[in-house]
């Protein structure tokens, strides 16, 4: 999937995911974890999920929307 056809989805938060996809597409993931703390992340934002914990919460969603196109 492209980061266009991800950014049109149309589901809450459609263009931020997409815009992520583009960041971390363009970034080598190694080079990303080196200059990211994590940690220090989630002591800034202790309510941001993981990509995977956001996955299960919008998992039906999610699937509504991927069978639909």
């Amino acid at each position: 999937m492209s980061h266009d056809e991800a950014f049109k989805l149309g589901f809450p938060g459609a263009e931020d995911l997409a815009n992520m996809f583009k960041f971390k597409c363009n970034v080598n993931g190694k080079y990303y974890n080196q200059v990211r703390n994590p940690e220090a992340s989630r002591l800034l934002a202790p309510k941001a999920l993981s990509f995977e914990a956001w996955l299960r919460q919008n998992k039906d969603a999610m699937l509504k929307m991927l069978e639909s196109k």
